[in-house]
């Protein structure tokens, strides 16, 4: 007989019934609706059949477009800002990835809502060379990675270029990162 969840339905009858996000009429899995369980799988999207049954009719995700010219607007000791072309109609979000260079492997520092085509990376260290990337993704579907982007972050500025004296003692006067010196002392006027 048919397939049936705790919940009470039965799943592949092609009814929409309980706690079943989809009903496309069968048990096969690989189709867009699951099975056991009746649920939406990743890279698809389900929808009421205008003329059921069965109650569901699932359509593969297509890929979004890859994002492009991924670039650097500003550079600091404390923070990288990137930017990047959004050449897709049908993201959800976009997803940036770093490493450190020379030999790290590629993770995800973070995401941004669709439509977004900027991310500043509050997580870096001075002097520290860094590789970027970005791809859309649309219902756990990616688009391929946009070009890569290599920067290298600079030094804290030293106290003379900031017009200023090395503090004594430790005391942390220091307001923004930009006050700090390389070795870490505190810059005041």
């Amino acid at each position: 007989g048919a397939y049936r969840s705790l919940a009470g339905n039965n799943c592949g009858n092609g009814l929409l019934e309980g706690v079943e996000q989809c009903d496309d009429g069968n048990q096969n899995n690989g189709d867009g609706c699951s099975y056991p369980g009746c649920q939406i799988q990743s890279g698809w999207t389900c929808s009421a059949n205008p003329s059921p049954p069965p109650a569901s009719v699932c359509n593969q995700v297509p890929p979004p477009t890859a994002p492009s010219g991924l670039a650097s607007t500003s550079v600091t000791a404390t923070s990288v800002t990137l930017t990047w072309t959004d050449n897709s109609n049908n993201e959800q979000s976009f997803r940036i990835e770093r490493r450190t260079l020379p030999s790290g492997t590629f993770a995800e520092i973070g995401q941004v809502a669709a439509n977004v085509n900027t991310f500043t990376d509050n997580a870096v260290s001075a002097v520290t060379s860094y590789e970027y990337r970005v791809r859309a993704e649309a219902s756990g579907v990616y688009s391929l990675y946009s070009n890569l982007l290599q920067v290298t972050t600079p030094n804290y500025p030293t106290c003379a270029s900031l017009g200023g004296t090395v503090c004594s003692g430790g005391t942390p006067f220091c307001s923004t990162a930009t006050q700090q010196s390389s070795n870490g002392a505190c810059c005041v006027s």
